[in-house]
């Protein structure tokens, strides 16, 4: 019967060795995977910092393209403006050529017809608009 529990006890013991070895393995690569999964998580947070550096390069340049456009749409506008001002005022200057000419044939008609000028003569001494005798 002694031999029948030392057999027994050596069974229970390699027994128990087999599973503490199957234990310890699978120990060593769960604890190897967390070990992999922490090394992970660590290059996932870098890649989230260079991510939210990434953003905001981004939104500088959205803003400074947006500013870029505005400036270029608003210098534009300017240079229609301009251009604008510019025809205006060769109108203004021919419309004021084509008014002193006719002034002249005004005056120069009136002239002829013997007439008072309507536009009094200023180097004779006269007011700008003949007074009604």
């Amino acid at each position: 019967m002694e031999n029948i529990t030392n057999e027994t006890q050596d069974a229970y013991i390699q027994n128990y060795e087999t599973v503490m070895q199957h234990l310890f393995t699978k120990f060593q690569k769960e604890a190897e995977e967390l070990e992999n999964a922490l090394e992970y998580l660590k290059k996932l947070r870098e890649m989230l910092v260079v991510l939210d550096n990434l953003k905001k390069g981004l939104d500088r340049l959205s803003s400074f393209a947006a500013a870029s456009y505005y400036i270029e749409h608003d210098e534009g506008l300017k240079a229609k403006k301009v251009e604008q001002l510019e025809l205006l005022e060769k109108d203004l200057m021919s419309n004021a050529d084509e008014l002193e000419k006719l002034g002249f044939e005004l005056l120069d008609a009136e002239k002829r017809a013997g007439a008072p000028p309507l536009f009094g003569d200023d180097s004779m001494g006269g007011s700008n608009v003949s007074q009604p005798q």
